[in-house]
């Protein structure tokens, strides 16, 4: 046995400590709570949109708290998280 997983652990940690900080940048602080719940709310939203689990999807990896809740609520909806370069990646216009 492992033990508990990423997205079971951030659920544990979001209720004992909902208050402390989880991710900061330059313009916003997450608390625990709120990432779980942003991560929750992403991930109802990529089953609405047809996700099943195995499904990746492309994360664009900057220095924004939107990051972890990508990647959170990736994991929790099933989905392989893959990491994007911003820099890399050509967005169509």
């Amino acid at each position: 046995d492992h033990g508990p997983g990423l997205t079971e652990r951030m659920g544990d940690l979001a209720r004992l400590h909902p208050d402390r900080p989880a991710f900061r940048d330059a313009m916003t602080c997450l608390t625990l709570s709120e990432l779980d719940r942003a991560a929750h709310r992403l991930a109802q939203r990529l089953h609405h949109e047809g996700l099943v689990g195995g499904d990746r999807v492309g994360v664009l990896v900057d220095d924004s708290v939107s990051v972890a809740v990508s990647i959170l609520g990736t994991l929790l909806a099933g989905g392989v998280v893959v990491p994007l370069d911003p820099r890399q990646v050509r967005i169509p216009r």
